[in-house]
Protein backbone atom coordinates (compact mmCIF):
# COMPACT_ATOMS: atom_id res chain seq x y z
CA UNK A 1 0.00 0.00 0.00
CA UNK A 2 1.48 3.29 -1.27
CA UNK A 3 1.23 6.53 0.48
CA UNK A 4 -1.53 7.89 -1.83
CA UNK A 5 -3.64 4.70 -1.09
CA UNK A 6 -3.11 5.26 2.77
CA UNK A 7 -4.67 8.83 2.20
CA UNK A 8 -7.47 7.51 0.46
CA UNK A 9 -7.78 4.66 3.11
CA UNK A 10 -7.64 7.29 5.66
CA UNK A 11 -10.35 9.87 3.64
CA UNK A 12 -13.17 7.47 4.17
CA UNK A 13 -12.23 7.31 8.03
CA UNK A 14 -12.89 11.22 7.73
CA UNK A 15 -16.15 10.57 5.98
CA UNK A 16 -15.50 11.01 2.25
CA UNK A 17 -16.20 8.76 -0.40
CA UNK A 18 -13.87 6.24 -2.35
CA UNK A 19 -14.42 8.77 -5.10
CA UNK A 20 -12.40 11.42 -3.78
CA UNK A 21 -9.23 11.98 -5.83
CA UNK A 22 -5.97 13.32 -4.07
CA UNK A 23 -3.25 15.63 -5.43
CA UNK A 24 0.58 14.91 -4.06
CA UNK A 25 1.89 18.03 -2.51
CA UNK A 26 5.03 16.70 -1.42
CA UNK A 27 6.88 14.14 0.87
CA UNK A 28 8.95 15.52 3.72
CA UNK A 29 8.68 14.45 7.33
CA UNK A 30 5.39 13.81 5.99
CA UNK A 31 3.58 13.27 2.57
CA UNK A 32 1.03 15.83 1.93
CA UNK A 33 -1.93 15.65 -0.53
CA UNK A 34 -4.89 18.02 -1.15
CA UNK A 35 -8.21 16.98 -1.63
CA UNK A 36 -10.59 19.35 -2.78
CA UNK A 37 -14.59 18.61 -2.57
CA UNK A 38 -18.06 19.97 -1.38
CA UNK A 39 -16.54 20.15 2.36
CA UNK A 40 -13.71 22.38 1.36
CA UNK A 41 -9.92 22.08 0.67
CA UNK A 42 -7.87 19.82 2.80
CA UNK A 43 -4.51 19.28 3.13
CA UNK A 44 -4.21 15.69 3.72
CA UNK A 45 -0.91 14.25 5.76
CA UNK A 46 0.16 10.62 5.98
CA UNK A 47 2.57 10.34 8.91
CA UNK A 48 5.83 8.83 8.29
CA UNK A 49 6.32 5.47 10.18
CA UNK A 50 8.10 5.78 13.48
CA UNK A 51 8.16 9.35 13.73
CA UNK A 52 5.50 10.58 15.55
CA UNK A 53 2.57 8.59 17.84
CA UNK A 54 -1.25 8.76 17.80
CA UNK A 55 -0.79 10.66 21.18
CA UNK A 56 1.82 13.04 20.00
CA UNK A 57 -0.61 13.81 16.83
CA UNK A 58 -3.76 14.78 19.45
CA UNK A 59 -0.85 16.56 21.12
CA UNK A 60 0.22 18.69 18.76
CA UNK A 61 -3.46 19.47 17.13
CA UNK A 62 -4.61 20.44 20.85
CA UNK A 63 -1.76 23.19 20.86
CA UNK A 64 -2.50 24.17 17.76
CA UNK A 65 -5.76 24.41 18.05
CA UNK A 66 -5.23 26.51 21.88
CA UNK A 67 -3.19 28.97 19.73
CA UNK A 68 -6.12 29.80 17.26
CA UNK A 69 -8.29 30.01 20.41
CA UNK A 70 -6.23 33.13 21.67
CA UNK A 71 -6.27 34.84 18.30
CA UNK A 72 -3.55 33.35 16.49
CA UNK A 73 -4.60 31.81 13.02
CA UNK A 74 -3.96 28.30 12.63
CA UNK A 75 -5.28 25.05 10.17
CA UNK A 76 -8.53 23.59 11.70
CA UNK A 77 -8.54 19.39 11.80
CA UNK A 78 -11.14 18.05 11.00
CA UNK A 79 -12.72 15.12 12.93
CA UNK A 80 -12.94 11.64 11.69
CA UNK A 81 -16.01 9.46 11.85
CA UNK A 82 -15.23 8.38 15.26
CA UNK A 83 -14.33 11.91 16.71
CA UNK A 84 -10.66 11.42 16.27
CA UNK A 85 -8.32 14.02 14.71
CA UNK A 86 -6.09 11.59 13.44
CA UNK A 87 -6.71 7.76 12.15
CA UNK A 88 -4.50 4.69 11.82
CA UNK A 89 -4.25 2.79 8.76
CA UNK A 90 -2.97 -0.87 8.76
CA UNK A 91 -0.44 -1.45 6.35
CA UNK A 92 1.33 -4.41 5.50
CA UNK A 93 4.78 -2.77 6.51
CA UNK A 94 2.63 -1.73 10.31
CA UNK A 95 -0.29 1.72 11.00
CA UNK A 96 0.18 4.33 9.26
CA UNK A 97 -1.37 7.42 10.62
CA UNK A 98 -3.17 10.49 8.69
CA UNK A 99 -4.77 13.61 9.69
CA UNK A 100 -6.37 16.27 7.95
CA UNK A 101 -5.99 19.87 8.33
CA UNK A 102 -7.68 22.96 6.30
CA UNK A 103 -5.79 24.19 3.34
CA UNK A 104 -5.02 27.49 4.27
CA UNK A 105 -4.89 30.04 1.41
CA UNK A 106 -1.90 32.71 1.17
CA UNK A 107 1.98 32.64 0.06
CA UNK A 108 4.74 32.16 1.92
CA UNK A 109 6.23 35.27 3.86
CA UNK A 110 9.48 35.84 1.77
CA UNK A 111 12.67 35.11 3.16
CA UNK A 112 14.18 38.43 0.91
CA UNK A 113 15.88 41.42 2.38
CA UNK A 114 12.48 42.59 4.13
CA UNK A 115 13.84 43.16 7.34
CA UNK A 116 10.25 44.43 8.14
CA UNK A 117 9.04 40.77 7.09
CA UNK A 118 12.19 39.35 9.38
CA UNK A 119 10.20 41.81 13.00
CA UNK A 120 6.51 40.55 11.81
CA UNK A 121 8.16 36.80 12.56
CA UNK A 122 9.89 37.71 15.50
CA UNK A 123 6.48 38.78 16.61
CA UNK A 124 5.16 35.88 16.37
CA UNK A 125 7.66 33.77 17.54
CA UNK A 126 7.20 35.65 21.06
CA UNK A 127 3.66 35.08 20.97
CA UNK A 128 3.64 31.37 20.06
CA UNK A 129 5.85 31.21 23.18
CA UNK A 130 3.99 33.29 25.44
CA UNK A 131 1.19 31.17 24.70
CA UNK A 132 3.13 28.12 25.62
CA UNK A 133 4.37 29.12 28.55
CA UNK A 134 1.07 29.71 30.23
CA UNK A 135 -1.53 27.11 28.47
CA UNK A 136 -2.95 24.91 30.62
CA UNK A 137 -2.03 21.25 28.50
CA UNK A 138 -3.94 18.50 28.58
CA UNK A 139 -3.03 15.38 30.81
CA UNK A 140 -2.39 13.78 27.88
CA UNK A 141 -0.31 15.96 26.59
CA UNK A 142 3.04 14.43 24.92
CA UNK A 143 5.76 16.00 22.58
CA UNK A 144 9.16 15.70 21.62
CA UNK A 145 11.85 17.82 23.11
CA UNK A 146 14.35 19.50 21.58
CA UNK A 147 17.14 19.23 24.28
CA UNK A 148 20.52 18.28 24.24
CA UNK A 149 19.93 14.69 23.87
CA UNK A 150 17.08 15.23 21.40
CA UNK A 151 19.42 17.12 19.00
CA UNK A 152 23.44 15.68 19.96
CA UNK A 153 22.75 13.00 22.26
CA UNK A 154 23.48 9.32 21.20
CA UNK A 155 20.37 8.98 19.74
CA UNK A 156 19.33 12.38 18.10
CA UNK A 157 15.63 12.81 16.58
CA UNK A 158 16.80 13.26 12.90
CA UNK A 159 20.13 11.43 13.18
CA UNK A 160 24.26 11.71 14.20
CA UNK A 161 25.94 12.92 11.11
CA UNK A 162 29.14 12.01 12.74
CA UNK A 163 28.59 7.82 12.25
CA UNK A 164 26.18 8.98 9.62
CA UNK A 165 29.08 10.25 7.07
CA UNK A 166 32.11 9.64 5.49
CA UNK A 167 34.00 12.24 6.65
CA UNK A 168 38.13 12.89 6.65
CA UNK A 169 39.94 13.20 9.76
CA UNK A 170 39.90 17.06 10.02
CA UNK A 171 36.11 17.03 9.60
CA UNK A 172 35.17 14.62 11.78
CA UNK A 173 37.53 15.94 14.47
CA UNK A 174 35.88 19.49 13.67
CA UNK A 175 32.24 17.28 14.33
CA UNK A 176 32.67 15.97 17.66
CA UNK A 177 34.33 18.78 19.00
CA UNK A 178 31.44 21.20 17.89
CA UNK A 179 28.90 18.81 18.94
CA UNK A 180 30.99 18.75 22.54
CA UNK A 181 30.60 22.34 23.15
CA UNK A 182 27.16 22.22 22.37
CA UNK A 183 26.26 19.92 24.82
CA UNK A 184 28.56 21.88 27.02
CA UNK A 185 27.10 24.93 26.63
CA UNK A 186 23.36 23.49 26.46
CA UNK A 187 23.93 22.18 29.82
CA UNK A 188 25.47 25.26 31.21
CA UNK A 189 22.44 27.34 30.09
CA UNK A 190 20.15 25.71 31.50
CA UNK A 191 16.53 24.83 31.29
CA UNK A 192 14.55 27.29 33.31
CA UNK A 193 11.25 28.34 32.44
CA UNK A 194 12.33 32.03 31.20
CA UNK A 195 14.41 30.16 28.75
CA UNK A 196 12.72 26.79 27.42
CA UNK A 197 9.38 26.50 27.25
CA UNK A 198 6.81 25.01 24.07
CA UNK A 199 8.09 26.00 20.53
CA UNK A 200 7.03 26.24 17.24
CA UNK A 201 10.21 24.87 16.14
CA UNK A 202 10.23 25.08 12.26
CA UNK A 203 8.94 29.01 12.68
CA UNK A 204 10.22 29.88 9.30
CA UNK A 205 9.12 31.68 6.31
CA UNK A 206 7.53 28.82 4.55
CA UNK A 207 5.42 28.21 7.55
CA UNK A 208 3.78 31.31 7.98
CA UNK A 209 1.77 32.03 5.37
CA UNK A 210 0.28 36.00 4.45
CA UNK A 211 -3.15 36.91 3.79
CA UNK A 212 -4.07 40.44 2.35
CA UNK A 213 -5.71 42.14 4.79
CA UNK A 214 -5.65 39.61 7.71
CA UNK A 215 -3.13 38.16 9.52
CA UNK A 216 -0.33 35.40 8.45
CA UNK A 217 -1.20 31.80 9.28
CA UNK A 218 1.05 29.66 11.49
CA UNK A 219 1.15 26.14 9.42
CA UNK A 220 3.22 22.78 9.98
CA UNK A 221 3.33 21.90 13.61
CA UNK A 222 4.98 18.49 13.00
CA UNK A 223 8.19 19.38 14.99
CA UNK A 224 6.26 21.52 18.23
CA UNK A 225 7.78 20.42 21.22
CA UNK A 226 10.12 20.77 24.16
CA UNK A 227 12.70 23.10 23.63
CA UNK A 228 15.26 26.29 24.21
CA UNK A 229 13.49 29.26 22.92
CA UNK A 230 16.89 30.54 21.13
CA UNK A 231 16.26 26.82 19.07
CA UNK A 232 13.30 28.93 17.19
CA UNK A 233 15.83 31.77 16.42
CA UNK A 234 18.25 29.42 15.57
CA UNK A 235 16.29 27.25 12.71
CA UNK A 236 15.08 30.32 10.91
CA UNK A 237 18.98 31.83 10.78
CA UNK A 238 20.61 28.91 10.58
CA UNK A 239 21.13 29.09 6.72
CA UNK A 240 22.38 32.79 6.73
CA UNK A 241 25.06 31.38 8.96
CA UNK A 242 28.56 33.02 8.08
CA UNK A 243 27.31 34.86 5.57
CA UNK A 244 26.83 38.77 5.34
CA UNK A 245 22.64 38.67 5.56
CA UNK A 246 22.87 36.93 8.96
CA UNK A 247 23.55 39.87 11.54
CA UNK A 248 20.87 42.45 9.97
CA UNK A 249 17.99 39.34 9.96
CA UNK A 250 19.06 38.44 13.11
CA UNK A 251 18.85 42.21 14.61
CA UNK A 252 15.22 42.75 13.34
CA UNK A 253 13.98 39.22 14.26
CA UNK A 254 15.34 39.96 18.21
CA UNK A 255 14.02 43.40 17.29
CA UNK A 256 10.42 42.11 16.86
CA UNK A 257 10.23 39.27 19.07
CA UNK A 258 11.71 41.93 21.94
CA UNK A 259 8.34 43.50 21.16
CA UNK A 260 6.04 41.09 22.56
CA UNK A 261 8.50 39.32 25.06
CA UNK A 262 11.79 39.35 27.01
CA UNK A 263 15.36 38.49 25.82
CA UNK A 264 17.75 39.81 27.43
CA UNK A 265 21.19 40.48 25.84
CA UNK A 266 22.69 37.64 28.05
CA UNK A 267 20.98 34.96 27.04
CA UNK A 268 20.93 36.02 23.27
CA UNK A 269 25.09 35.43 23.59
CA UNK A 270 24.18 32.31 23.44
CA UNK A 271 22.41 32.36 20.58
CA UNK A 272 25.71 30.89 18.13
CA UNK A 273 25.54 27.51 20.18
CA UNK A 274 22.04 27.23 18.90
CA UNK A 275 22.26 28.02 15.29
CA UNK A 276 26.15 25.74 15.33
CA UNK A 277 23.24 22.44 17.03
CA UNK A 278 20.40 23.27 14.16
CA UNK A 279 24.33 22.52 11.44
CA UNK A 280 24.62 19.23 13.00
CA UNK A 281 20.85 18.60 13.39
CA UNK A 282 20.10 19.33 9.80
CA UNK A 283 23.63 17.57 8.82
CA UNK A 284 21.86 14.30 10.16
CA UNK A 285 18.66 14.69 8.44
CA UNK A 286 20.24 15.00 5.29
CA UNK A 287 21.47 11.92 5.70
CA UNK A 288 18.33 10.30 7.36
CA UNK A 289 15.98 11.28 4.52
CA UNK A 290 17.93 10.71 1.18
CA UNK A 291 14.95 10.06 -0.17
CA UNK A 292 13.48 14.02 0.20
CA UNK A 293 14.75 16.55 -2.50
CA UNK A 294 15.20 18.73 0.28
CA UNK A 295 17.69 16.53 1.52
CA UNK A 296 19.29 15.85 -2.00
CA UNK A 297 19.05 20.26 -2.62
CA UNK A 298 21.03 20.85 0.80
CA UNK A 299 23.57 17.94 1.21
CA UNK A 300 26.23 19.48 -0.29
CA UNK A 301 25.90 22.70 1.07
CA UNK A 302 25.40 21.65 4.39
CA UNK A 303 28.52 19.75 4.15
CA UNK A 304 31.17 21.80 2.25
CA UNK A 305 30.11 25.20 4.99
CA UNK A 306 30.66 23.04 8.11
CA UNK A 307 34.26 23.04 8.87
CA UNK A 308 34.25 26.85 8.16
CA UNK A 309 32.03 27.53 10.89
CA UNK A 310 32.85 24.46 13.09
CA UNK A 311 36.28 26.46 12.99
CA UNK A 312 34.41 29.83 13.86
CA UNK A 313 31.99 28.38 16.62
CA UNK A 314 35.49 27.02 18.30
CA UNK A 315 37.27 29.86 18.10
CA UNK A 316 35.45 33.12 17.33
CA UNK A 317 37.70 36.05 16.40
Amino acid sequence: MDDSEVAQAGLEQFGFGLETSVEFIRAGENTTFRVDSRRGAWAVRVHRPGYRTLAMVRSEIAWMEALRGAGLSTPIAMRSLTGDVAVAIPTEFGERLVSLLSWEPGDALTESGDLDQWRELGRLMAEVHTHGASWERPDDFVRPAWDAEGMVGRHPHWGDPIELGAWDAATYDLMVAARDQVRERLDAFGKSVDRYGLVHADLSFANVLARPASQPVLIDFDDCGWSWYLWELAVTLAPFDGTAEFVPRRDALVDGYRSRRALPESELEELPTFVMARRLVTLGWVFTHPETEHAVRQREWRIATFPAAARYYLSPS
